[in-house]
Order: structure tokens, then C-alpha cells, then sequence
């Protein structure tokens, strides 16, 4: 039940993050677009070994899935 929740609130949470995102500013200045640019680069760098590895481990693992 919980995983059904989650599941579904995970993905709800991203898109209303991304239509209210407003970008960071230092007082009245905002910061430049590379920036931001380098900020997700760095983020989506460090993250995307998450489900790469997982992927590898579940590919290389012997046996198959429903064993």
C-alpha cells in the first residue's frame, strides 16, 4: 500500500516541483545560467549511478528475474 503511494506521489511531486521553479537569485542578483547549467550537470552526474548500477547488477546477476 505504501509502495502504491508512493509510486504515485513521487512523480506528481517532480512535475509540480519543476512548474514552480523559480530560479535562485543572491539578493537581487540572479545567478547565471551556466551556473544553473553546471548545478544539474553536477546533480544528474552523482544520480544517475543510482539506477545505472542497479540496471548492471540485475543484467549481470545469474539466473533469471523470477528465480
Amino acid at each position: 500500500m505504501i509502495g502504491a503511494a508512493v509510486s504515485v506521489l513521487n512523480p506528481l511531486i517532480l512535475v509540480w516541483s519543476l512548474f514552480t521553479l523559480t530560479s535562485p537569485s543572491y539578493g537581487t542578483v540572479p545567478y547565471p545560467d551556466w551556473a544553473l547549467a553546471l548545478g544539474w550537470g553536477l546533480a544528474a552526474f552523482v544520480l544517475m549511478w543510482i539506477p545505472l548500477i542497479a540496471l548492471y547488477k540485475f543484467v549481470k546477476t545469474k539466473g533469471s528475474a523470477w528465480e
